[in-house]
């Protein structure tokens, strides 16, 4: 009877274990005014045993070195993970873009979840309507950006959040 109670314990213990795993990526490539920069794509997953469900990140983030802006990508239901064009943006080709409207694309994933390790290829249809060096980000172009993305456990379980961080990555 013991080892039936220590058995049903045990798995409570484990089913409540939960990991979390930091995905990064980076690639050197330029901004609008040309300038060679460092992009880091990133974002947090948790991910359970046995009867702990995955929790999956509804953001990912686009960090470019030297620059205040971050492009945040959403996982919205049904229609992929998406950069929407907010006013500092403008289409970066001769289709204008509408405000809300689509400025950047995470290819063949239609949610968080399904991103691995491995190849991620971004698409990107905006750029800065400022010039100012501050708020430029990755170029647009007509084929994908890649980057090569790795996992990772998280360093610091209670703020997570530091690790997709400018300083955490290397930044500034």
């Amino acid at each position: 009877m013991k080892r039936f109670i220590l058995l049903i314990v045990l798995c409570f213990v484990l089913s409540g274990c939960a990991t979390t795993y930091i995905y990064s990526g980076s690639l050197i490539a330029p901004d609008w005014s040309g300038a060679e920069r460092k992009h880091v794509l990133c974002w947090e997953n948790t991910e359970g045993r046995l009867f702990y469900k995955d929790k999956y990140s509804k953001r990912i983030d686009l960090l470019t070195n030297g620059t205040t802006r971050n492009l945040v990508f959403t996982d919205i239901e049904g229609g992929g993970i998406v950069f929407r064009r907010t006013p500092d943006d403008k289409g970066a080709f001769s289709t204008p873009v509408e405000l809300n409207g689509l400025c950047g694309k995470i290819e063949r994933a239609s949610s968080v979840g399904e991103l691995k390790e491995g190849d991620i290829s971004v698409s990107i249809m905006c750029r800065a309507s400022s010039s100012r060096e501050t708020r430029q980000y990755i170029k647009a172009q007509e084929e994908y950006h890649v980057f090569k993305v790795s996992k990772r456990e998280a360093v610091d379980r209670g703020d997570v959040k530091a690790e997709c961080s400018r300083k955490y990555l290397g930044l500034r």
